[in-house]
């Protein structure tokens, strides 16, 4: 981050709709997202996104849930 106007969009964004700007605290959804891109993202050579995307699973429950899943062509089918 190199300037001062990246900064600012950014605090902007984590602060906005917080009335007292003071207090700790905002909209921590873009972190939570970098969190789990880079879970994925450490991950990727292990991961079927087929199975991730057509199931809508996280991280969390992909091991257990690609044990059980069965292909019927190009359909994911799950128990």
């Amino acid at each position: 981050m190199g300037d001062h106007g990246e900064a600012w969009d950014m605090m902007m964004r984590v602060k906005r709709g917080v009335q007292d700007t003071s207090i700790p605290g905002g909209m921590y959804k873009d972190q939570i997202y970098l969190v789990g891109a880079y879970s994925i993202m450490k991950n990727v050579n292990q991961i079927n996104f087929k199975i991730m995307h057509s199931c809508k699973i996280g991280l969390n429950d992909y091991n257990k849930i690609s044990k059980v899943v069965n292909y019927e062509g190009d359909e994911i089918i799950v128990p």
